[in-house]
């Protein structure tokens, strides 16, 4: 379970939220 991937998706949707 590679955590760099599960927090780039978590970067992902925060950006989502910024937009």
């Amino acid at each position: 379970e590679p955590v760099h991937d599960r927090i780039s998706r978590n970067v992902s949707e925060a950006i989502l939220n910024l937009v």
